[in-house]
């Protein structure tokens, strides 16, 4: 049997920004589920609180037969860097720090890899996204 297990975040963001298109969840489902014959598509996402649209697509993703988890989103905070530049004719050390933001993260590995193991038996075949490339 074949299984798909799919970091949604991960997968999202390298897509735009790799490729400079948005995928379509639902036609990606039914690829893997009708071209490549899973068994099983799993779907790991994370939600922001009131995020309609992600809710709405993850319903959607469901009532097709898709099995999705979802994790509630978390921010935190990333840690500023110091930059020190020394003036070439005074020799003044001059300090700024840069805030480098936040980040949110929503932890669904964890949940991916159980399921992955769960799975995973002689012959079973996996496609498993869920790493960030840059």
């Amino acid at each position: 049997m074949k299984y798909a297990f799919i970091d949604v975040q991960n997968t999202d963001t390298t897509t735009k920004k790799m490729h400079g298109f948005e995928i379509d969840w639902i036609k990606l489902y039914q690829f893997l589920k009708n071209s490549w014959k899973c068994e099983n598509v799993f779907f790991y996402t994370g939600i922001d609180e009131g995020d309609v649209e992600t809710g709405q697509i993850t319903e959607s993703l469901k009532r097709i037969g898709c099995v999705v988890r979802v994790k509630t989103v978390f921010a935190y905070k990333n840690k500023n860097k110091d930059i020190k530049i020394t003036c070439p004719v005074c020799g003044h050390l001059f300090m700024e720090q840069v805030d480098m933001g936040y980040n949110k993260k929503s932890n669904c590995d964890v949940d991916l890899t159980v399921d992955a193991m769960e799975n995973a038996k002689t012959g079973n075949e996996f496609y498993s996204r869920t790493k960030r490339e840059k």
